[in-house]
């Protein structure tokens, strides 16, 4: 956060590219029957003072301005307080710090034919534009390589408080100039370089600063949607003492970083503050990634088992059991065709057969038939591996919400009363997972039966009852119960 502004500290003049804001309806710039971007900045209710900074609005004084933020190159409408700005940079020797916004996170016009680009920032007096291309949503963005200073730290800023993920992808382009006379078109080749602060996963440019050969300007192009808050604090507190130190000087602010001016007390907790901020984004950004890579891990098994179908679902049941430690062999990869259940379980010397179906409304009773079917047949189709039971998963009710979706699979008591095969349902194996109870998991798909089989001292028996459904209101409770054996 910048420092509030001392009595003796004046605030500092930045051009904004926009009309002085009112609570009238704005006025259109530029392309008829186009509205202007909406900008935070663009409202009477925003804090300026906040960063001790004066706007100088379209049709103020902008020739003694410290920095501009999306200057404006129409005609009576920007132009002449873009260039008065300029021209006082350039008398005083300083650099010319421009923030020019890209793109607009509320079009949603398709693009027309030719066109590969859905934004873009001309530059004036050169035959060059900056053009964007939305990405995808969801494109993760990193840092460049080689950043520095302010510029790493804006692009630190921008990865951690761009939380709608609205990003360009940014090239440079030349001017294509078509004579009247209906000749051949001239191509210019744009001038400049483009220096990437964040790129994408393809490497190209999200943020950027476009700097000319031949004059001190620095162009910082920020997307659209961005908090604008922090880009304004970086401006004031890591752009202005780097790269125009002079307009602090002028507002004598406290944040000038001159170490002539500094006593070492002030320049260590400077310093301090400085990594502080840096380290605090930077973690920040990182426990962000790590939220997004455990979602993106999650997302498949979750999606899959509650309301996925097929092979999604298969898959998804597949990915649990191996994580429970189970060993899972896709039934049909063994006979090359569908020959009979879906998978085939095993662990230890315990083999199971595992049937997974989803149904959209309730689950046909039908499923355990076909699952006995398919014990009955294995003896036939795989002599040198006998199962000794099978398991029903089904992802019943899959269009409902998991918290709408009857409890159990089968609720005709005496359907349920005469059934000899457990059934499970996916959201109680997918609480199973969520949890990292891989131990509820390897008693309901291999129930052991055979006391000495079992741990010394303890002897697991299924319960009549729980050899129904796991999926009844019983099946809160636990599956398996311990009965300690007496000691020798």
């Amino acid at each position: 956060m910048a420092a509030e502004p001392s009595s003796a500290q004046k605030p500092i003049p930045i051009h904004v590219g926009l009309q002085t804001p009112s609570t009238e309806p704005r006025a259109h710039f530029g392309l008829r029957n186009r509205p202007p971007r909406l900008m935070p900045y663009d409202d009477v209710a925003f804090d300026w003072a906040r960063h001790g900074i004066e706007p100088r609005w379209l049709g103020m004084e902008t020739s003694d301005c410290a920095a501009a933020l999306d200057p404006r190159n129409y005609h009576n409408s920007g132009a002449e307080e873009r260039d008065r700005f300029v021209a006082g940079t350039r008398t005083r020797g300083e650099t010319a710090l421009i923030i020019a916004t890209m793109g607009d996170t509320e079009a949603n016009q398709p693009r027309m034919l030719g066109v590969t680009a859905d934004a873009s920032i001309s530059i004036p007096d050169l035959d060059t534009s900056i053009s964007g291309a939305h990405l995808p949503s969801g494109a993760s963005v990193t840092l460049a390589s080689g950043l520095t200073g302010a510029d790493r730290d804006l692009g630190l800023r921008l990865r951690t408080t761009n939380t709608a993920g609205h990003w360009w992808g940014i090239e440079m382009s030349g001017a294509v100039w078509t004579p009247g006379s209906g000749g051949p078109p001239t191509v210019y080749e744009p001038s400049g370089q483009l220096h990437p602060i964040l790129v994408d996963g393809l490497g190209q440019p999200v943020v950027a600063i476009w700097t000319p050969q031949d004059r001190d300007e620095r162009w910082y192009i920020v997307p659209h949607g961005c908090d604008y808050h922090s880009i304004l604090d970086w401006l004031i507190t890591r752009a202005l003492p780097e790269y125009v130190p002079g307009a602090l000087r002028r507002a004598r602010s406290s944040l000038v970083l001159d170490p002539s001016l500094q006593t070492p007390a002030e320049a260590a907790a400077q310093a301090a503050l400085s990594d502080l901020q840096a380290n605090y984004a930077a973690r920040r950004a990182a426990l962000q990634q790590r939220l997004v890579d455990a979602t993106a891990a999650a997302t498949a098994i979750r999606e899959g088992l509650l309301f996925g179908t097929g092979t999604v679902l298969e898959d998804a049941v597949q990915a649990v059991l191996e994580a429970a430690g189970l060993t899972v062999v896709r039934v049909d990869a063994l006979f090359a065709a569908t020959a009979s259940a879906d998978l085939l379980v095993t662990h230890n010397d315990e083999r199971r057969l595992v049937e997974v179906k989803s149904a959209a409304g309730n689950a046909s009773e039908n499923l355990v038939s076909q699952l006995e079917n398919h014990l009955r047949t294995w003896p036939q189709l795989q002599p040198n591996r006998p199962v000794s039971g099978g398991i029903l998963v089904v992802n019943h009710q899959h269009r409902l919400d998991p918290s709408e979706r009857a409890s159990a699979a089968y609720e005709r008591p005496e359907f349920v009363q005469a059934l000899t095969i457990p059934v499970i349902t996916t959201p109680r194996l997918f609480a199973w997972w969520r949890n990292s109870d891989w131990d509820a998991i390897t008693d309901a798909l291999l129930p052991n039966p055979h006391p000495t089989s079992s741990a010394p001292g303890i002897s697991r028996t299924l319960a009549p009852a729980e050899a129904t459904s796991t999926s009844e209101p019983l099946a809160r409770k636990r599956r398996i119960r311990f009965r300690r054996e007496p000691q020798s």
